[in-house]
């Protein structure tokens, strides 16, 4: 099921802005060249910041001491996976957002898939696994 979410979620974006884009479906004005390579850029950075970011928040939730004053409440535990995971779920998400909205104001595909790329490799890398939960579980029971 995680498969099917990590990789529908971006492929229906992109094919969503594709279909608006290309079936002229916006009234989208013509592409400025000088103002899409820095926006690209821009969005660039912002989204590798944000992956940074979401790497450390992984860090910081997933960490035994954040984790120890609720460790033995079951309802709790299961509250503090479904916000922390869907945090840097979310994250990892907003980089396919910049590459749609390149995209449409008159970016290439190749900018599509760069900023799709990112998205990607932050779903395979960022994203909290049962081992890690289980790790951090037991680390926090014992402090």
């Amino acid at each position: 099921m995680g498969i099917l979410v990590n990789l529908g979620i971006p492929a229906l974006t992109v094919a969503v802005a594709v279909l608006l884009r290309e079936g002229h479906l916006l009234g989208l004005p013509e592409a400025m060249p000088e103002f899409l390579q820095p926006l690209f850029y821009i969005l660039g950075g912002v989204a590798l910041m944000e992956l940074a970011a979401a790497y450390l928040l992984r860090r910081l939730f997933f960490s035994p001491a954040r984790v120890a004053p609720f460790c033995h409440d079951p309802n709790q535990i299961e509250l503090w996976v479904v916000r922390s995971s869907f945090v840097i779920f979310a994250m990892g998400a907003s980089p396919i957002v910049y590459g749609v909205v390149v995209y449409l104001i008159g970016g290439d595909l190749r900018q599509l898939a760069f900023f799709g790329l990112l998205t990607l490799l932050a779903y395979r890398l960022l994203r909290p696994t049962g081992d890690l939960i289980d790790e951090t579980l037991e680390s926090a029971q014992k402090l």
